[in-house]
């Protein structure tokens, strides 16, 4: 169907706060942790140490990941979601590309 066709992909969230929480809390924080680390450090000001070299001093961010989170369809029953992001350039652009999988038993082929 065209429901989720151009819309965030928050909507397939359980729409119960309490809920999303218990399921998917941990999974939620790993996920703003992988797209907060791919934003590009602060350019460094003409008043910062010049000797300080690159910020951060870190290993580079990954560019890959894969959760498994509890969704909800949109007409309240949950399902388990295979989602998969990924870090990609573009025009000298750095984007996340995601994918969602919707999992079910015995592998949903026909």
């Amino acid at each position: 169907t065209d429901f989720g066709l151009g819309r965030n992909c928050r909507f397939v969230q359980p729409k119960v706060a309490s809920l999303n929480e218990l399921f998917n809390d941990t999974e939620l924080a790993r996920i703003a942790t992988f797209c907060d680390s791919q934003k590009p450090p602060p350019q460094a000001s003409e008043a910062s140490d010049p000797d300080a070299g690159p910020w951060p001093l870190t290993r580079k961010p990954e560019t890959r990941m894969v959760s498994l989170l509890v969704n909800a369809h949109h007409e309240r029953f949950p399902f388990w979601c295979l989602l998969w992001q990924e870090v990609v350039e573009a025009g000298g652009q750095r984007y996340i590309f995601g994918v969602h999988l919707r999992l079910e038993a015995g592998g949903g082929g026909r």
